[in-house]
């Protein structure tokens, strides 16, 4: 299992779970804003939570990516259940929190009245979008971290395809040679074989012609004759 540190997954889920506990310590004051028709509080919650969405979406993604080769990632089926069970938990009380937010804010917008309650509505959302909060800059680069490994992974995997279809190519290309060079070898065994058996063919007629010239010397030019037109056939027949 890689390292925590180096697994984009506990980046995205760390930067997850803080700004989810940042809304945990937020909702008090929201809720007490709610009750006084304050719409800040709850405003404020509802900012912190605007980012985590969109984060936990693609760390579900991810899980999903896992979940279908967990050996790639060097995890096991079960390392994938402990993190799809983390990404459930943390959907979950992302849920609860965003339904409390916008009931609290219904609730503090019921309660103000007058233009100081609609002043305080327009302030709350002036800040909830001019206001960046630290979770929400955490979320941004965790999510980029994340887009730029998913990208180094498929990189790396065309890398690998194509180092993948090199190696086939020279594996088919060694076996073509070696099927040559095995050709090649039975071609020379066999000439070899026929030049033995032109050299003891040619030994017996040399003894032979040696053992006429012996027995009969009126004849040996005949024989020599004859002998050396047989030894010139053999000698055609054995180059063709």
């Amino acid at each position: 299992m890689a390292a925590p540190r180096e697994d984009p997954y506990f980046v995205v889920r760390d930067a997850v779970g803080a700004g989810l506990a940042e809304a945990l310590a937020a909702a008090p004051a929201a809720r007490a804003g709610a009750a006084r028709g304050e719409p800040e509080g709850p405003a404020r919650l509802l900012g912190l939570l605007g980012g985590l969405p969109e984060s936990l979406r693609e760390l579900g993604m991810a899980v999903e990516v896992m979940d279908l080769d967990p050996g790639k990632f060097r995890l096991t089926r079960e390392d994938v259940a402990i993190r799809r069970g983390e990404y459930g938990e943390m959907e979950r009380r992302l849920s609860a929190l965003s339904d409390e937010a916008q009931k609290l804010q219904a609730q503090a917008a019921a309660k103000a009245t007058g233009a100081g309650g609609g002043g305080g509505v327009a302030a709350g959302r002036g800040a909830r979008l001019s206001g960046g909060s630290p979770a929400a800059a955490l979320h941004s680069e965790a999510d980029e971290r994340f887009q730029q490994h998913l990208m180094l992974m498929r990189e790396q995997d065309d890398e690998l395809d194509a180092l993948g279809d090199q190696a086939r190519r020279v594996g088919h290309i060694g076996r073509e040679i070696g099927g040559e060079l095995e050709l090649q070898g039975q071609i020379l065994d066999k000439l070899e074989d026929e030049t033995d058996v032109t050299r003891n063919r040619l030994r017996g007629v040399t003894s032979k012609v040696s053992d006429l010239l012996k027995k009969n010397d009126k004849c040996q030019w005949i024989v020599a004759g004859v002998l050396l037109l047989l030894l010139i056939l053999l000698t055609v027949a054995l180059f063709h």
